[in-house]
């Protein structure tokens, strides 16, 4: 039970830090429209600095909400690279899946709004694991 809680705390603080990664996507990746940059690098960009500006909130709620935790130095130290990770492999993927759905596989069915979702659905995947499992292994 206590496992389900806590999945659940991380959920909720998952929708909220995404909701604010969804707005800062939106808007970089929007203002990013009348420059001459292909869509796929405007979309993983976007998708880079949005995710870099939710990592320390997303952190400090985990630490005080979800995991109860109070040490914070080499565990602030480990967040960023587990959520850096994340960040990462998630940009260029996200990248290549916009071009395979919307240019070869099905276009005209994945707008930008799904291929993000889908996205961020596995960035949390990553992190949950990742912070349940290396960052606070013991608790």
């Amino acid at each position: 039970m206590a496992e389900y809680k806590r999945l659940l705390k991380y959920i909720v603080i998952g929708i909220f830090t995404t909701l604010i990664t969804w707005i800062i996507w939106t808007v970089l990746f929007n203002l990013s429209s009348g420059l001459d940059i292909n869509k796929e690098i405007r979309f993983s960009t976007s998708q880079f600095i949005a995710s870099s500006s939710t990592i320390l909130l997303s952190f400090y709620l985990n630490r005080k909400i979800t995991f109860k935790d109070k040490a914070r130095r080499h565990k602030q130290k480990r967040f960023t690279i587990l959520n850096a990770f994340a960040v990462y492999l998630a940009s260029p993927l996200l990248a290549s899946l916009f071009t395979f759905l919307t240019q070869l596989l099905l276009p005209g069915i994945f707008n930008d709004e799904i291929l993000k979702l889908m996205g961020l659905a596995a960035g949390m995947v990553i992190n949950y694991t990742g912070q349940r499992f290396w960052l606070y292994k013991h608790e």
